[in-house]
């Protein structure tokens, strides 16, 4: 199975079990978030748009920061994707709950551009202890 540049072993079945569950919850959390900012990213034009760039923005980022590869975080991009493209479309009834707006306009070009950015940024390695391990009187060593 492969699984963001990484192959999962299928002799695993904990490890296997557990990416695809993580993935599963992911996709299905920006779905939920999509459905719920879809609603009220026009409400009090303003401010819910920007409350509802703000979630995606702190969902997308914990996953980022939480989880040491992209894979949660690109399934949950495309959770959030799919779930605005579905609700911004028309139904058999001819409603739309994402208009043609100055509100939707901004909520989808938003949205892209939070996801791009947070799936494009770069996983930064932690400091190197090489120099205080080094050093008798290091900042990071207990001193005895």
């Amino acid at each position: 199975m492969f699984i963001s540049g990484w192959f999962v072993s299928i002799r695993d079945p904990v490890m296997t079990l557990g990416v695809i569950v993580t993935g599963a919850i992911s996709f299905l959390a920006g779905f939920y978030l999509g459905c719920v900012i879809s609603v009220y990213h026009a409400w009090w034009f303003p401010i819910g748009l920007i409350l509802s760039l703000l979630a995606v923005a702190l969902v997308l980022g914990a996953l980022r920061v939480i989880v040491p590869h992209r894979t949660p975080a690109v399934l949950g991009a495309v959770g959030l994707l799919s779930a605005l493209g579905l609700l911004a479309g028309l139904d058999n009834q001819g409603s739309v709950l994402i208009m043609a707006d100055n509100a939707g306009f901004l909520l989808l070009s938003g949205v892209a551009l939070l996801v791009v950015v947070s799936l494009a940024w770069p996983r930064f390695a932690s400091r190197s202890s090489h120099y205080d391990r080094t050093r008798p009187d290091g900042e990071r060593t207990p001193s005895s």
